[in-house]
This record gives C-alpha cells, structure tokens and sequence, in this order.
C-alpha cells in the first residue's frame, strides 16, 4: 500500500494507466531484511524513497517503523513497468 500512496500523492492514477494505457507496476525483486517484530494493531509508518529510476523499472528504498521510530524493515524493492 505505501507504494501505491506514494505514487498517487504524486499524481499518478494508477487506475486510470491501467485502463487507458494497459500499463502497470509489478515488484520484479525484493529484498528486505526483518529487524523487529509488529504485533496485530501496531500502527506503523512506511517510507518510500526512489533511488533509481529507469525507462522500464524502478529501485524504491522503503522503511516500516514503529511509532516510537524503532526499525521493524527495511527493504529495497524493484518495481517493473508492465
């Protein structure tokens, strides 16, 4: 969901590409390194960070963090332009 939002704060209608350009995004590689558990109702943030973008894909840096700021993942996910 964090890199859906990320892309419609942008401005991008994911939706509406699909529809009308038969395009879409599909994470092609992830690689995610677990550091501390969340439990059922935490209420976590998740950052996205574009950090290499290409004509056919994308490598995106996201983090899930508890309220207090403590690190449950980080993960480096590409995404590919189908």
């Amino acid at each position: 969901r964090a890199r859906s939002e990320w892309l419609r704060s942008l401005g991008v209608n994911q939706q509406r590409m699909a529809a009308v350009e038969a395009i879409g995004f599909v994470v092609a590689r992830a690689e995610i390194d677990f550091r501390l558990g969340a439990r059922l109702d935490d209420l976590l943030t998740v950052s996205v960070k574009p950090v290499e973008v290409k004509r056919s894909y994308l490598w995106l840096e996201q983090e899930a963090r508890l309220p207090d700021a403590r690190l449950c993942a980080s993960a480096r996910i590409q995404a590919a332009c189908v």
